[in-house]
């Protein structure tokens, strides 16, 4: 799993600090870890990137229309 690290993992270890980041998950869905970060982390997980067999332009195409959620985009 991969996010924004830096800001994830210091709103999730100190919830006094305030994070407007947001997190992209890479790797297999795991649904406590996503609720978890979103929970004690305070951000909101936006999409998920499952493992790809082959990195290319259609591929990620794909995870982004399938996986994230667009109208986070949109604000």
């Amino acid at each position: 799993m991969i996010g924004w690290w830096s800001k994830g993992r210091a709103a999730c270890l100190c919830p006094s600090i305030k994070s407007n980041s947001c997190w992209t998950l890479i790797g297999d869905q795991n649904r406590e870890n996503r609720e978890t970060i979103e929970r004690f982390g305070h951000v909101r997980v936006i999409g998920e990137i499952p493992k790809l067999p082959n990195l290319h332009r259609t591929a990620l195409m794909q995870v982004f229309m399938n996986h994230f959620d667009r109208a986070a985009f949109a604000q």
